[in-house]
């Protein structure tokens, strides 16, 4: 699921609204289904890294592992993006707790270290869903 904008300027002015905020019936209806939830954002802060937050803590520190073992600094603390709130959009699958990952500005400038956090992220899901070992 992806919600993006399209706009040829202004995005963030216009269309932005916070991950608690996000209520979208078609969205909320997928993770419903979901036993777990990572959802991705971007922000400003930051240098090249990724800011972790969520109620699954447990998964989130496998992620922040998994993102560090790539050779890119994660944060788990210490950032204003704890996604720890009930209407969160990352807790809203069936636990009721998930992961919100915001990449800075600088990582999303780096088409090797989106990569990274994609091979992270993805090879984190796919051991906890028994897929790899």
């Amino acid at each position: 699921y992806l919600f993006e904008g399209i706009r040829k300027s202004k995005n963030y002015k216009a269309l932005h609204l916070t991950s608690e905020y996000f209520d979208e019936r078609t969205c909320l209806e997928l993770l419903a289904s979901c036993s777990q939830v990572v959802t991705v954002h971007g922000c400003k802060n930051g240098g090249l890294e990724v800011l972790i937050g969520g109620r699954d803590k447990a998964l989130a520190a496998l992620i922040s592992e998994a993102v560090e073992a790539e050779g890119i600094r994660a944060r788990l603390s210490g950032h204003g993006f704890t996604g720890t709130a009930h209407t969160n959009i990352c807790n809203q699958g069936k636990r009721k707790a998930g992961v919100q990952l915001e990449l800075t500005e600088e990582l999303r400038g780096s088409p090797d270290a989106v990569a990274g956090v994609v091979r992270a992220v993805r090879r984190v899901l796919m051991h906890a869903a028994g897929t790899i070992t």
